[in-house]
Order: structure tokens, then sequence, then C-alpha cells
């Protein structure tokens, strides 16, 4: 009877382990597949969603501003260099918006 329990811990085990490995596999692939660029056709229809996404420049251009604003406000030791950022609540570019302070 000893020898059924060893070879009911031997094939647990290895299934355990084949298990893990499998795991371990399939999420190797799809880390992997996270890196990938895709490369999308400008004329495409989502190519045309994704360049129509953001409101361009004035949007952009209003959120720096928003951010110098704040930045205005804020002291240091002359010579400093201050920075605010903050993400585009429409198409989700990261902006970052510099002051000196003199």
């Amino acid at each position: 009877m000893r020898r059924n329990e060893i070879d009911r811990r031997g094939l647990l085990r290895a299934s355990l382990a084949a298990g893990a490995a499998i795991g371990a596999l399939t999420a190797a692939k799809a880390a992997g597949a996270a890196g990938t660029i895709q490369h999308i056709a400008p004329a495409s229809p989502l190519g045309l969603e994704l360049r129509d996404r953001c409101g361009g420049a004035a949007e952009h251009a209003q959120l720096l501003a928003d951010l110098q604003a704040t930045l205005a406000d804020r002291t240091a030791a002359a010579g400093t260099t201050l920075s605010a950022s903050a993400a585009c609540p429409i198409c989700g570019c990261s902006l970052t918006a510099y002051r000196t302070v003199k």
C-alpha cells in the first residue's frame, strides 16, 4: 500500500509541475504580445477615429496654460525649475509645463 501512496504523490507532483509549466508559457506568450506595435492604416476607420480623437493643439494649449497658471502661484528658491504635469482628458497625451524661478 505504501507503493500506491508514493505513486499518487508522484502523479500529483508531475501534474502540478505540468500545470505550472503551461501557465508560465501562456503568461510569457501574453507578455510578449503586449510589447508588439500594431500599424494602423491612416485611412482605415480606426485610423480616422484615432486621428480625430484629440481636440488638437487648441485643447493642449488650454491645458498648458492652466498648468502655467498653477506654476505661477508656486514659490521656490531662485534658479529652481518647477514642473507640473497633466494628462489630456480627450486623448490621454501627457503634457508638462516648466517654469524657472528667477
